[in-house]
């Protein structure tokens, strides 16, 4: 509750996203790689920020609250916790990770993570990759849509849960949130330093939770 308290009360405090593009200015090269995902995400479950600015603004807020919780003396900080605090607000919701070791939680990708197994039919369309983010994407035939997210696990995940269902699961024992809405299902959690996000058209809760859990890093 603690964690919880402190967190609520910093994202309270920090600057609002009119604040954060006017005093931060990115490079061409970041504001590039930037437009590239937000162009990938044509789906309800991403659809609350729908400018480059908007998702940088973002970004520095998981930093920054990130930073805050590193630098605490809170008690319930300094003892190995396993959870997802998840923030709600009208039209999206914030999901942080704490990993049951804080230090142990990756601040870049050094291994990359794929799925071990894919639905018949399904075969990969489209990857980007950096230091920061892992994106997969998959289609079948009916160009049915099937995406895994790998993110290092110190940040937050941002949703848009306006209408949503969301539930609270777990992925070969680690926590999890499942979110549905209008058709499309989204799965996070946590697993080895790294927050994973599965995206997928038309696949089951029950399945898409079976194939988080063959998630594995890439044979080289």
């Amino acid at each position: 509750q603690a964690v919880e308290q402190y967190q609520q009360n910093w994202v309270m405090e920090l600057p609002s996203e009119k604040e954060l593009g006017r005093k931060y200015r990115f490079s061409k090269d970041f504001t590039r790689k930037m437009e590239q995902l937000v162009k990938m995400e044509k789906r309800p479950l991403y659809h609350m920020f729908n400018t480059v600015g908007k998702r940088v603004a973002v970004i520095l807020t998981t930093f920054l609250v990130a930073a805050a919780a590193l630098c605490m003396s809170v008690e319930a900080i300094r003892t190995p916790i396993v959870k997802f605090f998840v923030e709600t607000f009208e039209k999206y919701s914030i999901v942080t990770t704490t990993g049951e070791d804080p230090d142990e939680a990756k601040t870049r990708i050094e291994t990359e993570y794929e799925l071990g197994e894919l639905p018949e039919g399904y075969e990969l369309v489209q990857r980007e990759a950096d230091e920061q983010v892992v994106v997969k994407e998959y289609r079948n035939e009916g160009n049915s849509l099937l995406r895994i997210y790998q993110n290092p696990a110190k940040g937050n995940v941002v949703m848009d849960t306006e209408s949503a269902e969301m539930e609270e699961v777990k992925v070969s024992g680690n926590p999890g949130s499942y979110s549905e809405k209008e058709g499309t299902a989204m799965l996070v959690w946590m697993q080895e330093g790294y927050s994973f996000q599965l995206t997928a058209e038309g696949i089951s809760k029950e399945e898409l939770i079976r194939l988080a859990e063959t998630v594995r890093p890439v044979e080289e």
